[in-house]
């Protein structure tokens, strides 16, 4: 007679199911001392009643598990990525090991091997930093331009927006104007009255690029602006 090897859950699962089939305990009590559903209990029963006491054992014991490697499988694996597969990666390997070798393992499972072997490296992402733009030399060399539409006025006003013209080599904040919306209509006139005070500087620097376009899907794109 083979000898039946269980652990201590079977093992109480046991001594509930001979309780319930001798009449002592009801299906629901025995469930509820196993946690479990009076369901999964009933079927548990029936499997019991059928096969004795070998019909609670885990199927699985003894067994090595289908997602793990034997030794013979993982070596001719590593042998085959070596010898001509070493340039593919993980989906191809498993795709090729089910079609022409019957080793059927997940794709993870041959990423785990294939890293575990350094026979494959994940592809690290690559972080992008921005890159900040040196500051120009001198004053009027370049000017920022930033618009902020807000509620300026807290009610009192209708809202509106804030252009502010920004030397780029000192920081310096040399005009500030409020105008209706960020159009190109309200930033050429802001910019116009700053060109009146301190000319006109090399180049404009602006985040708002878009005012200054043709949106050629416009339906009134042969209105002048």
């Amino acid at each position: 007679m083979d000898k039946l090897i269980i652990n201590r859950k079977e093992r109480e699962q046991l001594i509930m199911l001979k309780q319930v089939k001798d009449g002592q305990i009801t299906q629901a009590v025995a469930a509820k001392r196993l946690d479990m559903s009076v369901r999964g209990l009933r079927k548990k029963q029936r499997r019991y009643e059928k096969e004795g006491d070998a019909g609670i054992v885990h199927k699985n014991i003894g067994k090595i598990s289908p997602w793990r490697w034997s030794e013979t499988e993982k070596n001719f694996t590593i042998d085959l990525i070596r010898s001509g597969w070493r340039d593919f990666g993980q989906t191809f390997v498993a795709e090729k090991l089910s079609e022409l070798y019957r080793i059927d393992k997940s794709c993870e499972i041959v990423r785990q091997m294939m890293i575990e072997r350094l026979l494959w490296m994940p592809k690290k992402q690559k972080i992008q930093h921005r890159k900040w733009r040196e500051r120009k030399e001198f004053f009027g060399e370049l000017v920022q331009l930033d618009g902020s539409p807000h509620d300026w006025f807290e009610g009192r006003a209708p809202k509106c927006t804030l252009i502010v013209f920004i030397d780029d080599a000192t920081s310096q904040i040399l005009h500030l104007e409020f105008v209706k919306s960020e159009s190109f209509k309200g930033v050429a006139g802001a910019t116009k009255n700053y060109m009146s005070k301190f000319g006109r500087p090399l180049a404009f620097y602006v985040d708002f690029g878009s005012v200054f376009s043709v949106n050629l899907n416009n339906k009134d794109r042969d209105k002048k602006t």
